[in-house]
């Protein structure tokens, strides 16, 4: 019996498919050979641990894009267990593929069962942020900072610039969300993945939203020459929120590869 490969149990098993997913999703090349892997083992767990099974066959379907059937796979992981890891990978998977309202809106149920929790918050704060909601995530912001948990958020300053913002009408939230759809709606044209996100501000005091997108830099140029196109075409973006909220994409996939 000493001799035998340790076998991971199901839980830690579920954990550690999840966060090779999870790793993908992040990358900026595609290993579709690795995701095939990870969703056969993860139908293998799902005799033993179905949780686990689902929210990683959720990821997998928010990388290839299919957000029915991300919100399949969690609905059912949700029915069987209501931890907060559970509502904060729905959270993310929806955010993976730009449903970043509904991201949102997941996040905060969540919160509802789990208000203390400092990842689930940092979540929803980044949700909120993703779907110009700005004063929503400096409300969660404040929440998050009794809780005990290593760091402050990672965009807290900016978001305190940005609910400061809205709140003097240098830009408003609806003009915002505007602009990061008309993003979503550019992207998914060309089905481009997003797999991160940078908030700045440049010299001039104007916010810098930077998506990552799973593509070539030429692509990625492409994509911000039609979304300035998409811009330019709505007279009520162009003062609002005009040049206070600039938002553009970068290409981080090998220029042979994408």
């Amino acid at each position: 019996m000493s001799g035998m490969a340790h076998e991971p149990v199901p839980a830690q098993k579920g954990s550690e498919l999840v966060d090779q997913a999870a790793a993908i999703a992040r990358s900026a090349e595609l290993d579709e050979v690795a995701l095939q892997r990870i969703a056969a083992e993860a139908r293998r767990l799902m005799a033993s641990n179905a949780v686990g099974a689902h929210m990683v066959l959720g990821i997998v379907a928010a990388i290839r894009g299919d957000a029915a059937l991300v919100r399949k796979h969690y609905e059912i992981a949700l029915g069987l267990d209501r931890s907060a890891v559970t509502w904060f990978n729905f959270s993310m998977s929806l955010a993976a593929v730009d449903e970043h309202s509904d991201a949102l809106a997941v996040a905060l149920k969540g919160l509802e069962h789990h208000p203390d929790d400092a990842a689930l918050t940092d979540r929803a704060a980044d949700a909120a942020l993703e779907s110009g909601r700005f004063l929503e995530a400096e409300k969660l912001c404040r929440r998050r900072e009794p809780l005990n948990a290593e760091g402050a958020y990672r965009w807290r300053d900016e978001v305190r610039q940005l609910s400061a913002a809205a709140q003097s009408g240098t830009m408003t939230e609806a003009g915002a969300a505007a602009v990061i759809e008309l993003m979503t709606k550019v992207q998914r044209e060309a089905e481009a993945s997003t797999v991160g996100l940078e908030l700045r501000r440049d010299r001039a005091g104007a916010f810098l939203y930077d998506r990552y997108v799973r593509c070539s830099p030429k692509v990625a140029s492409n994509l911000n020459w039609a979304l300035t196109s998409e811009i330019v075409d709505r007279e009520d973006l162009d003062a609002d929120p005009g040049r206070a909220f600039l938002v553009g994409f970068v290409g981080v996939a090998d220029a042979r590869n994408a």
